[in-house]
């Protein structure tokens, strides 16, 4: 049966992967939202291009209307000239005509601004168009892929919390709850290994002989004097031990 060391070192492993699993989970929900923005944004900016072609196209209507009752109302002016023997009347009605034609060159030449500008702008939204088309494409793949990471994601979640809930129940509850705090405040590194050189691989402190020795005889749990941390020995360096007292005992 392993011991409380061991257990501890499965359960950090555990923790470990199920911490990586989440901000995995969590990365891919902030790429996927900040996708989202970006294709809105394009989306409002496609739009309001659209009613600004709009607005351009209903001036444009405005313009060849105002332009079409000029003509029709210039030709029965003309008519009405050709009746009218009065020199003052004929007189008015000419200036009319004048006035007239003063006013569909102004249309004329703000038609033509209007038409020269549709152009440019009918191609710009043409380039907008073109690049929202693309961006909801890779939108639509993006959240396809999210959706099937996350399902990864999500099995792999519920694996790894279930198992962790066994290897959790097997441990003393004091020293679970004290690991779960070691591990919270340490960013994840709650079971460290004394390293040959007998310092502390979390915090690079010296560990005292006695405690080393301690931990040799995998007794009791071991807590680093400067971190807090649970310290253990790896399975070569106490093979190595074995061995080596096995020799001073032969």
């Amino acid at each position: 049966m392993p011991n409380s060391i061991e257990q501890l070192h499965a359960l950090q492993s555990i923790d470990t992967e199920l911490r990586a699993l989440r901000l995995e989970l969590a990365a891919l929900e902030s790429a996927a939202g900040e996708v989202k923005t970006a294709v809105g944004t394009k989306r409002s900016v496609t739009q309001a291009k659209r009613q600004e072609m709009a607005e351009l196209e209903r001036q444009r209507r405005d313009i060849e209307a105002r332009l079409s009752d000029e003509e029709e109302k210039t030709k029965d002016r003309r008519m009405r000239m050709q009746r009218i023997r009065n020199e003052k009347e004929l007189s008015a009605l000419r200036r009319e005509v004048e006035l007239s034609r003063d006013l569909s060159s102004q249309l004329e030449e703000t038609l033509l601004k209007l038409l020269d500008g549709g152009e440019g702008k009918a191609g710009e939204l043409k380039v907008l168009e073109d690049d929202l088309t693309v961006a909801e494409q890779q939108l639509s793949d993006r959240e396809r892929e999210h959706a099937e990471r996350s399902r990864a994601l999500a099995a792999d979640l519920q694996r790894l919390t279930a198992e962790r809930a066994r290897l959790a129940e097997e441990l003393d509850e004091n020293l679970r709850r004290r690991y779960e705090l070691i591990f919270e405040r340490k960013g994840g590194l709650a079971v460290v290994e004394v390293r040959k050189e007998g310092d502390c691989a979390g915090c690079r402190m010296r560990v005292p002989p006695q405690l080393i020795q301690q931990i040799h005889r995998n007794q009791d749990v071991v807590f680093c004097p400067a971190c807090q941390r649970i310290l253990f020995v790896s399975a070569s360096d106490l093979a190595a031990r074995g061995t080596k007292e096995a020799k001073a005992e032969a």
